[in-house]
């Protein structure tokens, strides 16, 4: 419950008793931070690749002008690792978002 209150206060949700409140400063905030890192990481591999070289070492992935490298063991780490955040942090909102539904 605690980690729940934790990311709703994240994202600008508060949950008291009865109340739900919004501060949608907090999550306009919070969405635009997220989309601001999504938007410099794009533009950077985008660079990266017009360029002709690529090293994501913790991906597993390594490009330049003559060569590319893929390591299949760390990729599929990164793609599990990533994947099961995604996964976690939908199913914390999605109970935070239940809890709101049914308060006991």
């Amino acid at each position: 419950m605690e980690k729940n209150t934790e990311i709703l206060n994240k994202i600008g949700v508060e949950i008291d008793q009865d109340k739900v409140a919004i501060d949608l400063k907090r999550t306009k905030s919070f969405f635009a931070s997220l989309q601001e890192i999504l938007q410099q990481k794009a533009e950077q591999l985008q660079k990266n690749l017009e360029e002709g070289k690529l090293d994501m070492e913790d991906v597993g992935l390594k490009l330049d002008e003559d060569r590319v490298e893929v390591d299949l063991k760390k990729t599929k780490t990164f793609i599990e690792t990533f994947g099961q955040k995604v996964e976690n942090f939908l199913k914390e909102l999605e109970e935070s978002v239940r809890q709101i539904d049914n308060p006991k």
